[in-house]
């Protein structure tokens, strides 16, 4: 199956006193940004990055930011988020992200094995999805026909030359 382990990176922010932070999690499908409030004054911040590392192992998040992240953050803060732009770096992590090529998982029965179905590669929005998928699976494994047509989510559509668009380039949050 076609997947890579890639390190999605958080960083954190402390906004000064009296600043206000997001009352919500905000994904900018323009800039690729993610900023969501913390704890106390930080806020958390992701760049979802077309040079996203691919990782060997999940140890392997277990790192600082790496270099040139936080410069990856700011452009985009400043033009989309720009009362955000300039609250200090005070931390940050590293975290793995099963992706397919086309950041869209692989759902449905895996092809040359029978009766071995795969629902995976959610690149971390999957959780959402849950309820709906499950039912999904459910329908798919006891020969029903389900309800959400997951056709173009066929395990074997990269066998076939065939890769969904990406709404919001790599790290697609569907």
């Amino acid at each position: 199956m076609p997947f890579n382990l890639v390190r999605i990176q958080v960083a954190i922010l402390r906004l000064p006193p009296g600043q206000v932070a997001p009352a919500a999690v905000t994904s900018d499908a323009v800039s690729n940004v993610v900023v969501r409030s913390a704890a106390g004054r930080d806020i958390w911040v992701v760049a979802y990055q077309a040079d996203t590392p691919i990782i060997s192992v999940r140890d392997d998040c277990q790192l600082p930011l790496l270099d040139g992240y936080e410069s990856a953050i700011r452009g985009p803060l400043a033009e989309r988020f720009p009362s955000l732009a300039h609250a200090p770096l005070v931390g940050g992590w590293g975290g793995a992200y099963d992706a397919t090529p086309d950041w869209h998982p692989l759902v449905g029965e895996v092809p040359g094995t029978e009766n071995l179905w795969i629902c995976a590669g959610w690149s971390g929005h999957g959780l959402k999805s849950t309820p709906a998928i499950g039912r999904v699976m459910a329908s798919l494994v006891t020969g029903q026909t389900p309800t959400i047509d997951v056709a173009d989510l066929a395990p074997d559509r990269f066998a076939r030359g065939f890769e969904n668009p990406c709404a919001y380039g790599p790290g697609a949050r569907a």
